[in-house]
């Protein structure tokens, strides 16, 4: 009875591995016949029409430049969300406009997390540059009532880990609760935020970070207003910061001379960069979201996405 037993058992592991890889391999057949049914996602861009695409905002569009360990100096293009932070866009804005940031430095570049600057004597009352007319201290932005945005939220398909829902607010990756009634701007790899000590009110924009590796638990924790643009190359490939210290850099030597921090409207024709971005609530945004869940021109197809692996296409000026 015990050998009939195992037998039994043996069978019926067998019949559900043959249903199973049955049930595979109907779906990779499936999904290579909808393949060759559908435009990929590459050629849905390429087919778009111009009003789908929208140009940077100069008042929101920040051009950082540093000088790299080379010498050389670096360009980096950041847009601001002030609809989900405007308290904190208002105040970097002022910091911007008033030249706070030129000559400060990046004295923190933590592997696979964030690369932040600003000034390294911030928490030294008797040593830290003023602020000017910017405040000192905000409450955390964290995360927004859902009624009070003026763009709608574009759900894309994602079974997430940290958030019910996820998608685009105009630019920008976003998770919302339907629960709460609250929505916010995530922390993918780009996501530009705003550093803080312990105290929810400590973050003021005087010292912000980029993403450069995966932060989604630093999600409503912290204040994101914005995200890289263009040049987050620059940034993600710099020397990394002592492990032990979390990244900040051990020697001032290390440190890294902002030179300049402007505003697009205040950078000249020949420094800039023509860049248009997909509009997220166009229909060329939701079919190339829906090739991009189809895996057009891969075999499998997993039926969902990840959040922070979809950036917003961007148009460059040929070269």
């Amino acid at each position: 009875m015990r050998f009939l037993n195992i037998f039994s058992l043996l069978w019926v592991i067998a019949v559900f591995s043959q249903e199973t890889l049955a049930q595979v391999s109907e779906k990779v057949d499936s999904t290579v016949q909808k393949n060759k049914l559908s435009k990929s996602a590459a050629d849905i861009l390429a087919q778009s029409p111009d009003s789908d695409w929208h140009s940077l905002d100069e008042n929101q569009t920040i051009y950082f430049f540093f000088e790299k360990p080379d010498k050389t100096e670096a360009k980096v293009i950041m847009q601001l969300s002030p609809q989900t932070t405007p308290l904190h866009f208002k105040n970097i804005s002022t910091l911007i406009n008033e030249k706070y940031f030129d000559g400060l430095t990046i004295y923190r570049v933590a592997d696979n997390w964030v690369v932040q600057w600003g000034d390294p004597n911030g928490d030294d009352p008797a040593l830290k540059k003023p602020l000017g007319s910017a405040l000192e201290t905000l409450p955390g932005e964290f995360d927004i009532s859902s009624s009070e945005l003026q763009a709608p939220f574009i759900k894309i398909p994602s079974a997430d880990t940290f958030a019910e829902e996820v998608g685009f607010i105009a630019d920008f990756p976003a998770g919302r609760s339907i629960k709460e009634g609250k929505t916010w701007l995530l922390h993918c790899y780009g996501s530009l935020g705003v550093a803080r000590a312990t105290e929810p009110t400590s973050g003021a924009g005087d010292s912000l970070y980029s993403v450069i590796g995966s932060a989604r638990r630093l999600d409503r924790n912290y204040s994101v207003v914005g995200k890289v643009l263009y040049g987050i190359e620059g940034l993600s490939s710099l020397p990394r910061g002592s492990a032990d210290s979390g990244g900040f850099y051990d020697d001032p030597k290390q440190y890294l001379k902002i030179t300049r921090v402007a505003f697009l409207k205040n950078i000249s024709a020949s420094e800039r960069v023509d860049i248009k971005i997909l509009r997220s609530e166009s229909e060329t945004f939701s079919k190339w979201i829906q090739a991009k869940k189809d895996m057009i021109g891969f075999p499998y197809n997993w039926g969902t996405l990840d959040i922070c692996g979809i950036s917003l296409p961007m148009r460059f000026p040929p070269k």
